[in-house]
């Protein structure tokens, strides 16, 4: 597993664990590795789970031990509630994709007050590059750039 790779699943365990504090859990760090401790602050649980990505083949992360409680099932349905999407939706035209990482953006104004995105790019200079590309090759349509990130 490569460092980035790790980088992204620790971040994902976070995201988990955040979704299990707020629905009144405690969740503690197991200290180097991808694991996670989840315990009942209310004494729902009788005893305690683990939370923990399973490297490949498996490749996924699972809460062990694997018993038949509504506990479990409750717990595992937070899980994969954390790990779907959430859209962000920019400017009513569409969704950002995952791993959005290109804030700088050409569009192309259109009547009515109207721009349809053209590109986007991860740094200023790239986009400055291919507006002057744009504008040359089509002189007829008007283009603009702009910065456009992420709502996180």
């Amino acid at each position: 597993m490569n460092h980035n790779e790790w980088i992204r699943l620790f971040n994902e365990g976070d995201r988990i664990a955040m979704a299990l504090v707020t629905e009144g859990y405690q969740v503690l760090k197991v200290k180097g590795t991808l694991s996670w401790k989840i315990l009942a602050s209310k004494s729902k649980i009788s005893k305690g789970y683990t939370l923990t990505w399973l490297p490949a083949p498996v490749a996924e992360w699972t809460l062990l031990p694997k018993d038949f409680t509504a506990e479990r099932h409750r717990l595992i349905q937070i899980i994969q509630s954390s790990l779907s999407p959430k859209p962000s939706l920019y400017r009513g035209t569409g969704r950002y994709p995952e791993g959005y990482s290109k804030p700088w953006a050409i569009a192309q104004l259109l009547p009515n007050a109207t721009r349809c995105t053209i590109a986007r790019f991860f740094n200023r200079q790239d986009a400055c590059d291919h507006l002057r590309f744009l504008t040359q090759r089509v002189p007829a349509a008007k283009f603009t750039m702009f910065f456009d990130p992420p709502d996180c």
